[in-house]
């Protein structure tokens, strides 16, 4: 908690220093209670259902077919949002719960708060086995790096791919 509160102070000050406004700092801040708050947030979606493979709906066609709305993953989310970085964990949460990689690309005041929590994320990923590369970033890379991530590429170049540890695949 530590780190993540300290990168914060940095984000903080910084955006103190360029004059950003008190709602803004207000958002981008982190202390022991919101960080509590996110951890809490994140082991509350741990906890529900898996919605892989969940049938949703079906019907038998006339001639005998059955027919199935299954629930599967995208493969990988990508977004782009404001200096929040509460929103950093929730996004990677929600992506990863719902059988997703993520691709983030957070606000530059939260840059120093959202690469310690994007590393204790990977982090905890790798220590339950789970590929860290799951949860990938291009704040490294600015706005080149939100143009490069929004331009459509051939699939075959992709540099990651998420996967669950074999143990919990469905078959």
């Amino acid at each position: 908690m530590a780190r993540i509160i300290e990168a914060n102070a940095s984000d903080i000050a910084r955006g103190e220093d360029e004059g950003i406004g008190a709602a803004l700092i207000d958002r981008l801040r982190l202390d022991e209670k919101r960080v509590a708050a996110l951890a809490a947030g994140v082991r509350d979606v741990a906890a529900l259902p898996d919605p892989v493979g969940q049938i949703v709906g079906g019907h038998r066609m006339p001639g005998g077919v059955a027919l199935e709305q299954v629930r599967v993953p995208f493969g990988v989310v990508g977004a782009i949002y404001e200096a929040r970085p509460n929103v950093t964990v929730d996004i990677a949460t929600l992506a990863l719960r719902s059988g997703n990689a993520v691709v983030l690309r957070g606000g530059s005041a939260a840059r120093s708060s959202n690469t310690v929590l994007v590393q204790v994320m990977r982090d905890a990923l790798e220590s339950a086995g789970v590929t860290p590369e799951a949860i990938q970033t291009v704040d490294d890379f600015g706005r080149e790096g939100r143009r490069r991530s929004c331009t459509v590429a051939d699939s075959s170049t992709s540099s990651f791919r998420a996967a669950a540890p074999a143990s919990s695949r469905r078959s």
